[in-house]
């Protein structure tokens, strides 16, 4: 898997940071750790777990759509928007 950011103390490297691909939000994996996280079978990656990134609609998409474009994927968005999910 590879490296998307790094956690730096002290000017030196201490961990490794993947970057969710739905909602941009870099995290530690640590095995064994409990914390729960997802594969996105249509994005090839791991997910930061939080309930609003199980459905896959990417960053991009997210920003596109509260820019007024249009997306592909502008109705999942309004389905997760009326559950109440937080998804910037």
């Amino acid at each position: 898997m590879s490296e998307d950011g790094a956690v730096i103390v002290g000017g030196k490297q201490v961990a490794s940071t993947n970057m969710c691909p739905h909602c941009g939000a870099h995290f530690t994996m640590k095995k064994g750790s409990g914390i729960r996280r997802a594969w996105c079978l249509r994005c090839s990656a791991v997910t930061c777990g939080k309930p609003e990134c199980d459905a896959c609609v990417p960053i991009e998409a997210r920003f596109e759509f509260f820019s007024g474009k249009k997306t592909a994927y502008d109705d999942k968005i309004k389905e997760l928007l009326a559950s109440g999910a937080r998804l910037l």
